[in-house]
């Protein structure tokens, strides 16, 4: 193990410290794969409160290496259970910067992705040191998946899938509702078509109606993923599918069906199944809550 975190720590400190001389120099540099290294080492993502991330990187590396060393020198497990623990930080950072370039920049770069590959496989190895340890209790993650079937999986999987949807369309729009902008007004006014068009556009500027727009796709999102307030999400999620059905009358590819029928079939299944909202969920534990009790349309 700790030949390996010498090897990839090396490979990453060397990756790392490439592209910090190459974000000093600023003098443009080949690409062996993907053709986006320009574009990515150049973007404002590439500096955070003005520290290159690729100087970050060499820190992250270079302490892993030098962690490496001392356990391997001295025989000290101690040491390489911290290694092992900062591996953690390491592949969330990779994770974030992998986000950027494929959703937000639309470029790969190569020797980010080689970072990125690094600090994963750096955190599975040290992953596996910490379970051998009994510090990171990977067998009571296997232990809790495994006791459910496949099928509960895939309903697990499901809804918290279509809470991540709603989720995500709250989260991409909070900065522009906070703003003092109207988030549905896009929608309203441009996504909108056939007999009730010009009635939804002419509430884009309503700040009521942005207003529950935007609750909806918290409560319900929040709902699905932590799998709490069945009954909350239901309404909130089907409310929201009815209204956007109704602002495209007729559906463009289907006489009748289209895809927010299926979201709100999938909602109506999600509560009518006893035990959607327990699998990976907190259902359970919410039901206990006071203020459940005192409000049933929580439940």
């Amino acid at each position: 193990m700790t030949y390996l975190f010498l090897f990839l720590s090396a490979l990453g400190f060397l990756d790392s410290a490439y592209l910090t001389i190459q974000h000093y120099s600023r003098d443009p540099f080949a690409c062996p794969l993907f053709g986006g290294c320009e574009e990515v080492t150049s973007s404002i993502y590439s500096e955070i409160f003005g520290i290159p991330t690729a100087l970050l990187g060499v820190l992250y590396y270079g302490t892993i290496f030098l962690l490496s060393i001392y356990s391997f020198l001295k025989e000290d497990k101690k040491i390489m259970t911290i290694a092992s623990q900062l591996t953690i930080a390491g592949v969330l950072a990779s994770l974030y910067l992998v986000y950027i370039q494929v959703y937000v920049l639309s470029a790969i770069c190569f020797y980010c992705i080689l970072s990125a590959i690094s600090s994963t496989l750096l955190f599975v190895i040290g992953a596996l040191h910490l379970n051998k340890l009994k510090k990171f209790e990977l067998k009571f993650i296997f232990d809790y998946f495994s006791k459910f079937s496949t099928r509960e999986k895939i309903i697990g999987a499901l809804r918290i899938s279509l809470g991540f949807i709603f989720l995500w369309a709250f989260l991409s729009k909070a900065e522009m509702w906070l703003s003092g902008n109207h988030p549905a007004k896009g929608f309203l006014e441009n996504g909108t078509r056939g007999i009730f068009a010009a009635t939804f556009a002419s509430g884009s500027e309503n700040y009521l109606l942005n207003g529950l727009y935007m609750f909806g796709l918290f409560a319900t999102g929040t709902a699905l993923m932590l799998g709490i307030t069945r009954r909350l999400a239901t309404i909130s999620g089907t409310l929201m599918m009815l209204f956007i059905y109704a602002s495209s009358l007729p559906p463009a590819n289907n006489p009748i069906v289209d895809e927010h029928i299926i979201y709100i079939l999938l909602f109506l299944l999600l509560y009518f199944d006893k035990d959607a909202y327990s699998i990976f969920g907190f259902y359970a534990i919410w039901q206990k809550q006071k203020v459940v009790e005192k409000y049933k349309f929580l439940r």
